[in-house]
């Protein structure tokens, strides 16, 4: 049971406590099968995966869990599995209909009641590495009812600016100031 976005690793199968009560898992990640390779939002309490709804499984009828590249569209994203729902997230050689993630990585888009009748949202960062039966999480962000995220995300704490940005701007403001005084300057001795 991974409790901390600190727990990452490679897995055939993890569960995901999200709200930190640890008394069961909101979404499990499980090796299903010889070849497929499933998302769930497992325990019914609200907790929703973003699923695409215009592909699934060729023979089983379950969407796709989404992949997105990063995880700014997340909390605009319209298609959402009921809870206790499942997606495929990727298929190994052996089975059939579409697969998704397969040698790749991408952003798992969950959804959590807010506590006040809204939601928040947060994310699981896949790699999927072996086409048979495992899969490394990146990073994760947990998120509890009327909380953020810890780990950032969307609806979740907001990030930190990038160094390299938040030093330009100070820059630009202090080349300003100096060019102000030395006009200044100039006014005077005039």
């Amino acid at each position: 049971m991974a409790t901390s976005p600190t727990q990452t690793g490679t897995f055939d199968r993890v569960a995901f406590d999200l709200d930190g009560n640890s008394a069961n898992a909101e979404i499990l990640l499980s090796f299903g099968g010889t070849s497929w390779f499933f998302a769930w939002a497992s325990t019914g309490r609200g907790y929703t995966l973003a699923l695409n709804s215009s592909v699934t499984t060729a023979g089983l009828g379950y969407p796709l869990a989404q992949g997105f590249t990063s995880t700014a569209a997340i909390a605009s994203h319209l298609t959402w599995g009921p809870a206790t729902s499942r997606g495929a997230v990727f298929r190994g050689p052996g089975g059939t209909g579409t697969g998704t993630w397969m040698g790749s990585s991408g952003y798992l888009g969950y959804r959590a009641p807010d506590g006040g009748g809204g939601h928040t949202y947060g994310w699981i960062q896949i790699e999927v590495n072996d086409p048979l039966s495992r899969v490394t999480i990146l990073n994760w962000s947990a998120a509890a009812a009327g909380g953020g995220s810890a780990g950032g995300g969307a609806g979740g704490a907001s990030g930190t600016p990038e160094p390299a940005a938040a030093g330009l701007g100070l820059l630009a403001l202090g080349a300003a100031g100096v060019l102000r005084h030395k006009w200044r300057r100039k006014g005077k001795a005039a």
